[in-house]
């Protein structure tokens, strides 16, 4: 696939679970974006993998990037807790996760409909 390196958007991007990490790749380089770091290969320099982690600031709203456990099949009691802590300790806006931690409570700090017109 040709990819046009000058791209008017740059993709940023969380690991699933079946991703190998971008950083146990040995073409993937760390830089700044938005406060956090992510990984970036020369040659596609408008893909960005988020490090887990991370902040990142998005004209002024933060976010922490937690990208896929590293197998759904087994449950590690030891994420759900850090999971929980960061839960308890934060105050947020949209908690966005995917399917394994989906027992989660959403909490909103504005109307669903305006939440969804600020993305």
């Amino acid at each position: 696939m040709k990819w046009k390196s000058d791209a008017a958007i740059s993709f940023f991007l969380i690991h699933g679970n079946h991703e190998e990490r971008a950083s146990n790749i040995g073409t993937y380089r760390e830089k700044i974006w938005h406060g956090g770091i992510v990984y970036y290969e020369e040659e596609f320099p408008d893909l960005l993998f988020a490090k887990d982690g991370e902040l990142y600031d998005f004209n002024g709203k933060r976010g922490i990037a937690i990208g896929g456990a590293y197998s759904v099949d087994k449950v590690d009691k030891a994420t759900e807790e850090w999971l929980e802590e960061i839960r308890r300790r934060l105050q947020y806006g949209i908690w966005y996760f995917g399917h394994f931690h989906g027992n989660r409570p959403i909490i909103l700090s504005c109307p669903m409909e305006l939440c969804i017109r600020m993305l």
